[in-house]
Parts: structure tokens; C-alpha cells; sequence
């Protein structure tokens, strides 16, 4: 006599297998990356979290639950979604700040990440690129490096400030720029957009 088979039950079976092996990834490959995820709305709603803010608003973004963190911008720049979870981008006329999340990897630390891979990089890919300074620093006590650089397109010079705050998770990347001859107006904007950041649940 022909030996039955319980399709449906196979077909469960196979399925609970897949779903199970699809968590052991998910751990395996940690919690995923911010541009795994969808940005929320509320992250780009101005909160206040600290009084004395003046012309600043304190933006809190909650994209990536091991990641939050809070950053000041000018309330008169508008903030922007980049579509990518984490990331913020303010914008005032030629001038520019983003922030964003960024893996280090977990063989190296955030000097050699940056002087190893990440600036030569820039030289190779950012037209007219030229270093002005790199240092180490702290935000809000978190390990930081900043590096600064003058780039150059059809004859106009623009200055960035790339600064690395590390996290217990992700890296966040705050980067500033302008146009070299206004650059020196947006700096004491962009001082103060970096020095703000903060980890949230950290």
C-alpha cells in the first residue's frame, strides 16, 4: 500500500523552518542598519529638551531604537528627511548640515577608520580635495574626530567639517559645509549643531 504524506503538514513544517532560520540571520548579522529602516515622522518635529535654546530647536530622532539621539539646528533651517532612518539634513541657503548613522567596523577604532579609509576615500572621490585640519575630540563625552577640508568644482572653493561621535552601537556622522567665502558666517552654526549632539538612550 502507497505511503500517504500530510502535505499540509510538511508545508508547515517548511515554512516554521525558514521563519526560524530567517531570526537566526537576523542575530547573526546584529540589529540591522538605519537604512534597513523607515524613518518616523516625529523625528523631525522640533522637542524641547533643554531650556535656553534661543534660535535653536532641539530635534530628537527615534528612527533606530538603539540610536537615538538629540541634535540642535537653527530653527530657521528646515529639516529635511533623506529617506534613509537616522538621518537629518538642514539646509540655509548655500549651507548645509547632515547627520547621520554610520558603522565602524568592530577591527578598528575611530581614528584608524577615518585616516585609513574614509580620507582616502576623499581624496580619491571629492574634486580639488584638500586637508585643512583632523583632531581628536569629545561630544558630551562621547570619542569623537573631526576632519575638515577644502574642496573645489568649476573654480568654487567649499569647506566641510566631517565630525565622528562614536556610539555603543552605530557611529553617528555630522557633516557641515558651506562655500569657502561664507563658510566663516555658518560657523559658530556649525559649532553649535556638533557640540549639541547627544545619545539618547546610551
Amino acid at each position: 500500500m502507497a505511503r500517504q504524506t500530510n502535505t499540509p503538514a510538511i508545508i508547515i513544517i517548511l515554512a516554521l523552518t525558514v521563519a526560524a532560520l530567517a531570526l537566526v540571520l537576523y542575530a547573526s548579522l546584529g540589529r540591522g542598519t538605519a537604512a534597513a529602516r523607515k524613518p518616523n515622522p516625529s523625528s523631525l518635529q522640533p522637542t524641547t529638551l533643554s531650556a535656553g535654546n534661543g534660535a535653536f530647536a532641539t530635534y530628537l530622532n527615534r528612527d533606530v531604537p538603539q540610536d537615538y539621539y538629540a541634535v540642535d539646528a537653527p530653527a530657521s533651517w528646515t529639516p529635511e528627511t533623506t529617506g534613509v532612518a537616522g538621518e537629518y539634513a538642514f539646509r540655509s541657503g548655500d549651507a548645509t548640515v547632515t547627520v547621520k548613522l554610520t558603522d565602524v567596523p568592530d577591527n578598528s577604532n575611530l581614528v584608524l577608520y577615518v585616516l585609513s579609509q574614509v580620507e582616502p576615500q576623499l581624496r580619491s572621490t571629492v574634486q580639488g580635495y584638500q586637508e585643512i585640519s583632523h583632531a581628536n575630540m569629545t561630544v558630551n563625552g562621547a570619542e569623537a574626530f573631526r576632519l575638515t577640508y577644502r574642496s573645489t568644482t568649476n573654480a568654487t572653493s567649499a569647506v566641510t567639517t566631517l565630525v565622528f561621535i562614536m556610539g555603543s552601537d552605530q557611529a553617528a556622522l555630522i557633516s557641515a559645509s558651506a562655500p569657502e567665502t561664507e563658510y566663516g558666517s555658518f560657523k559658530a552654526a556649525f559649532d553649535r549643531v556638533i557640540e549639541s549632539f547627544s545619545w539618547r538612550n546610551q
